[in-house]
């Protein structure tokens, strides 16, 4: 179904991200990262979109890549526990 409405509205940054989504459940990291590299791009001021992509980063155990895509969630949005926490976990695997 969203690979449908990905074709349909290539310019929606809802559809990748859900697309994303499915694909970090499924565990299929390399595909939710290309999906949710989109979802950046197209919407790159929403820091649950970073948030989202370090983690498919993670799975993929790109710590660096990870860790660079939690800082900028961060910088979006400062404020939010659960990306610091993921930051602080991503710099103790290190």
């Amino acid at each position: 179904f969203f690979l449908t409405a990905a074709t349909r509205n290539p310019k929606d940054s809802r559809v990748y991200a859900r697309l994303g989504l499915i694909y970090l459940q499924k565990k299929s990291y390399t595909d939710a990262t290309e999906a949710l590299k989109v979802a950046v791009k197209l919407d790159r001021f929403n820091p649950s979109r970073h948030y989202n992509l370090a983690l498919a980063y993670e799975g993929k155990n790109d710590n660096q890549r990870a860790i660079a895509t939690i800082r900028e969630a961060i910088s979006l949005d400062p404020v939010s526990p659960k990306y610091r926490t993921l930051l602080e976990r991503l710099l103790n695997k290190k």
